[in-house]
């Protein structure tokens, strides 16, 4: 089967971003603010040139407001650009924080398997898988060494069950510490092609 690229929020990958200590997120400075900030000064200079040079006619009063309103524009749409992604990102952590509540880890699945999300309780209690070039159930289980019939379970519904929970032994046969979960499966309704696993 054909994989997907990953496909990871950038507030779960820590990429730009700061986590305060209400683990929302805290954005830093941006390019694009810099860019913003750099038009603007550029304006100054342009209005200011221009009214030195023109001061006597009606370009030295046309020029600068016209230049100001373009960069005006322009540092608009890029601070609106820049709010609606952090609205975006900040009900991205809300959202992330309400599947995930009162389980110690969750993941969103392909029917066919292939995970598209994990959150960061996930990331850091599996570091291991994490580090495999291939993202989906099957090797999920076979690294952590979980039963066949416990993983087949799972997958079953994961590619077609309406959802339900089993327990779900991990270091099955000893070779790494055990760890006893209770995984569930829930289908997302706004999206038939997709699944929420979570472990507790």
């Amino acid at each position: 089967m054909m994989q997907r690229a990953r496909n990871y929020r950038i507030s779960d990958k820590s990429a730009r971003l700061n986590l305060g200590e209400s683990t929302f997120v805290v954005r830093k400075n941006t390019p694009i603010q810099a860019v913003t900030h750099l038009l603007l000064i550029c304006s100054a200079i342009v209005a200011a040139v221009t009214i030195l040079l023109y001061y006597d006619s009606i370009m030295g009063v046309i020029l600068p407001l016209v230049t100001a309103g373009i960069v005006g524009y322009i540092g608009i749409q890029f601070k609106d650009q820049e709010a609606l992604q952090e609205s975006s990102e900040f009900l991205n952590a809300v959202f992330s924080s309400a599947i995930s509540a009162e389980y110690k880890f969750c993941a969103v699945l392909h029917r066919g398997g292939e995970m598209v999300y994990m959150n960061l309780p996930f990331q850091a209690m599996f570091s291991t898988f994490m580090e495999q070039p291939i993202h989906n159930l099957e090797t999920f289980f076979r690294l952590h060494d979980v039963a066949p019939e416990q993983s087949l379970s799972v997958k079953t519904l994961v590619e077609s069950g309406p959802g339900g929970a089993f327990p779900v032994l991990f270091g099955a046969s000893g070779a790494e510490p055990s760890r006893l979960f209770s995984i569930s499966v829930s289908p997302i309704d706004r999206h038939k092609d997709l699944v929420l696993l979570r472990g507790k």
